[in-house]
């Protein structure tokens, strides 16, 4: 046959591997309490369950079940209480499905998610999620919520779209955009928020309620 084709099943207590891929410094560990991969050429794949772990780089991944597939196992998808911590940036997120592309850095989570800068104080929620390990940019949608810790007090957002970009940092928020900041409310269309002098820029039906 000119295709080779392998499947392999292995119910270990641990089953650890470490394999070079994308370049010579991109190597991936994994681990699982059961292990089962097919080696089809063009379309291999290892599934992780019971236990299962990911490490890639900055990247480490847990969940139920995690899947590698793709041409040197470029792409990770996590299913089941899935906790993903980019370590680089400092930030974690929990979530019931996750799918993770190494190339380009881009991370999704189609579902409910929870997520921890804790190097920027910020805890967030929403019910998705795209994220790039490579810039740390993050967008918020479907009942996005933020919550950061300032000098002054907590600060917290809400609307449709909220965008995160830390490089710049500056904090996007579109669509029925509302602050609550020092005992004070901001509404309107679009509100940036400036996260290292706190300075709030709104545009569109702006409202606002303040205390004194």
């Amino acid at each position: 046959m000119r295709n080779s084709i392998h499947r392999l099943i292995l119910p270990t207590l641990l089953f650890v591997v470490c394999l070079s891929h994308l370049n010579a410094n991109d190597a991936i560990n994994f681990s699982g309490g059961y292990t089962r991969a097919v080696m089809i050429e063009g379309r291999e794949a290892i599934v992780l369950t019971q236990g299962a772990e990911v490490e890639a780089g900055s990247i480490n991944l847990k969940a139920q079940r995690i899947e590698l597939s793709g041409p040197s196992s470029r792409y990770l998808t996590g299913s089941g209480k899935v906790t993903i911590r980019d370590a680089e940036h400092g930030i974690t997120i929990f979530t019931n499905d996750i799918s993770y592309d190494r190339e380009t850095g881009a991370l999704i989570a189609d579902g409910w998610v929870e997520v921890e800068d804790i190097p920027h104080e910020l805890i967030a929620s929403a019910g998705y999620m795209d994220y790039n390990s490579k810039t740390s940019q993050m967008r918020l949608q479907v009942s996005a919520i933020i919550a950061r810790n300032t000098d002054e007090g907590v600060m917290r957002a809400r609307g449709n779209t909220i965008t995160v970009d830390s490089e710049e940092g500056l904090i996007t928020i579109s669509g029925d955009a509302r602050v609550s900041y020092k005992d004070n409310l901001y509404q309107a269309d679009i509100t940036i928020i400036d996260t290292e002098t706190n300075e709030i820029e709104m545009s569109g039906n702006i409202q606002g309620a303040l205390d004194g």
